[in-house]
């Protein structure tokens, strides 16, 4: 999907230079690429007895490396979404761990969101930085499970004892834990 230029897109800077240039501009309000991407799966991305608080986070930093506030994204009912983290997949695992998140916390990938080409890869923390291959909206302490709901049938599961093999697996193949 791609998403609302006004969440980490360059929707500021386009709209500055066509206005300099003496064209007029109209907003069309749209959905963000997480949003989009959420409902598509059917994952909720708040749920109020266990996830109240749901932020967007950016994986790319043209000014170093992405620093972010680890630990608060590190805390239990912390969920969040991270918008062009492909290549900073391994980072983000890394900092979350270190800051004392769960190896166990679930990871949503959505490659492709709302296209044809559509993937969805169902991981835990520990195994974030593998099996992503395109574009992609990364969900972090989101789960089908802690809303009560099945897991589509659709996504695939990421287990982190097979990832030698590099083998995605069928959803009801592995059972994920709980983020701690």
């Amino acid at each position: 999907t791609g998403g609302d230029a006004f969440v980490f897109g360059r929707a500021a800077e386009e709209m500055a230079a066509v206005r300099a240039a003496g064209v007029p501009v109209e907003v069309v309000p749209g959905i963000t690429a997480a949003h989009a991407c959420a409902a598509s799966i059917g994952l909720p991305v708040t749920l109020r007895t266990k996830v109240r608080q749901f932020a967007v986070v950016t994986g790319a930093s043209a000014d170093g490396p992405l620093e972010l506030d680890w630990p608060a994204l590190a805390q239990p009912g912390q969920a969040f979404a991270i918008y062009m983290g492909v290549r900073t997949a391994q980072h983000f695992a890394e900092r979350l761990l270190e800051a004392g998140a769960a190896p166990q916390t679930p990871v949503v990938i959505v490659e492709n969101g709302t296209l044809p080409t559509e993937r969805v890869l169902a991981a835990e923390l520990a195994s974030l930085a593998r099996g992503i291959h395109g574009p992609a909206v990364i969900f972090v302490g989101l789960d089908w499970a802690a809303a009560g709901l099945s897991r589509p049938d659709k996504v695939e599961v990421y287990d982190l004892q097979r990832a030698g093999t590099g083998e995605a697996l069928k959803a009801d193949a592995v059972a994920l834990g709980q983020p701690g």
